[in-house]
């Protein structure tokens, strides 16, 4: 997992002005474990993580997420670069 948030070129955190769904972190971090061989935490694991961790990490956990007109449990300060779903890269 620590790994995982050291990508910068996947995510970033701590960037104001940004958000992602809890759902959208968990979906990339197991597409990355895939790609690098690394067992993927349960998502429960990842998100506490995240939310225990929130201060040091310049991130903000709220149940109100809202993107593209959708709302949802996630996280402010966060960045997704890159989005794999379903294991395929986007181009």
């Amino acid at each position: 997992l620590l790994a995982f948030l050291k990508e910068d070129e996947i995510i970033r955190l701590g960037v104001p002005d940004t958000s992602e769904f809890s759902s959208d972190i968990y979906a990339e971090y197991e597409w990355w474990c895939s790609e690098n061989g690394e067992k993927a935490c349960v998502r429960k694991t990842v998100i506490s993580y995240l939310r225990q961790n929130a201060d040091r990490l310049h991130i903000l956990y709220s149940e109100h997420v809202t993107k593209d007109g959708k709302r949802a449990r996630g996280f402010y300060n966060v960045q997704l670069l890159k989005k794999h779903r379903n294991g395929i890269s986007p181009m």
